[in-house]
């Protein structure tokens, strides 16, 4: 396969037991239905012989993606994952100044079996869901759009989404909880490429940190992935300046030490735009 044809990964690190991933918008983690195309998982096959996701993002989100490479390393993050030993922290471009500044979005949520469709996505706040618990801090805010720095208590299907559009303050660009939402799957991923308030890709969320133990050395270990470039195009197109935002944003990684990296073109530079 010629350079230019390569599939594209973004690795942030890898080892012989990880890869970290920063996944961009508008790609999905795993083949859905019929679609058997383009997707993480079988980017990371063409350059890995065995290997795993141990969790998802939705298609429109970008971000942190963990792989493992071994049966003891899937294990090990899986286990991390259910007992919530994972940290992980999104970043959130939000319609309109975000008050309070911070604060907790508590309230239940379960898929909504109300719609009159074959295949349902769409999750609904309700008594009868799953306690569902997000917590958020504004780090910019202006009449127009905020920027969160936002941690999901509970791991729910679309719970940053949801918990957001509730209190009237929805994702950038998300279609399915904003203006009465797209409630059937082919709408959904036919509508969500083309957001209907901004130039993004996919929306304003993205997996900005993640914190956990690495499965073999048993050392903590944080990553933490770069926004894409549409969210700062889309800053200016709305008259903000994205300069004083990026400061705000420093990295925050610490990763393994001597960590054994094999060399290998995975048709991406790491600082490549």
């Amino acid at each position: 396969m010629q350079q230019s044809n390569l599939p594209h990964l973004d690795i942030l690190y890898k080892d012989e037991s990880l890869v970290v991933l920063n996944k961009p918008p508008g790609l999905i983690c795993h083949p859905v239905g019929h679609y058997q195309g383009d997707s993480m998982i079988s980017r990371l096959h063409y350059f890995f012989d065995k290997i795993w996701l141990t969790h998802r993002l939705d298609q429109g989100t970008s971000g942190i993606l963990v792989a493992a490479r071994t049966s003891k390393a899937v294990e090990s993050l899986n286990h991390q994952f259910e007992k919530r030993r994972v940290k992980k922290q999104y970043l959130a471009l939000v319609q309109g100044r975000m008050y309070p500044e911070q604060g907790e979005i508590i309230a239940p949520l379960a898929l909504d079996t109300s719609l009159d469709a074959i295949i349902k996505i769409k999750m609904h706040i309700t008594h009868q869901g799953m306690p569902s618990c997000t917590s958020y801090h504004t780090l910019y805010a202006d009449s127009k759009v905020s920027l969160l720095l936002v941690e999901p208590k509970t791991g729910r299907k679309h719970q940053i989404r949801l918990h957001l559009a509730s209190i009237g303050h929805p994702v950038i660009g998300e279609t399915l909880y904003t203006h009465a939402g797209l409630p059937f799957l082919w709408e959904y991923y036919t509508e969500r490429l083309s957001p209907w308030s901004s130039p993004m890709r996919g929306y304003g969320l993205h997996a900005y940190t993640i914190s956990f133990q690495h499965p073999i050395g048993k050392q903590p270990i944080t990553f933490n992935a770069p926004v894409p470039q549409d969210w700062w195009h889309y800053l200016q197109q709305m008259g903000i300046s994205p300069e004083p935002i990026s400061q705000l944003l420093q990295p925050n990684t610490t990763t393994p030490s001597n960590p054994a990296i094999e060399e290998r073109n995975y048709g991406i530079a790491r600082n490549a735009e």
